[in-house]
């Protein structure tokens, strides 16, 4: 699946590069449960949720750390 712009579900995309905090704060907006990450390519790469994070701070990753780190893909 290829993300563009025109595509609805942009604002819940990030870049896979994305940290921990700023997909927190897209969560954090109440209107999606997920987020879809994306490549350079713009292609789908996998997806992150909240249990995700949580996840991953559990195991040592900071709010900085890259999103990469815990997409399910």
């Amino acid at each position: 699946m290829r993300v563009t712009r025109s595509n609805n579900i942009e604002k819940y995309c990030l870049h896979v590069n994305s940290s921990i905090s700023e997909a927190m704060h897209v969560l954090n907006s109440g209107e999606t449960k997920i987020i879809y990450c994306r490549n350079d390519k713009g292609e789908l790469h996998g997806t992150v949720s909240d249990g995700d994070i949580r996840r991953g701070l559990l195991h040592g990753l900071d709010m900085s750390s890259s999103i990469e780190t815990i997409i399910h893909k």
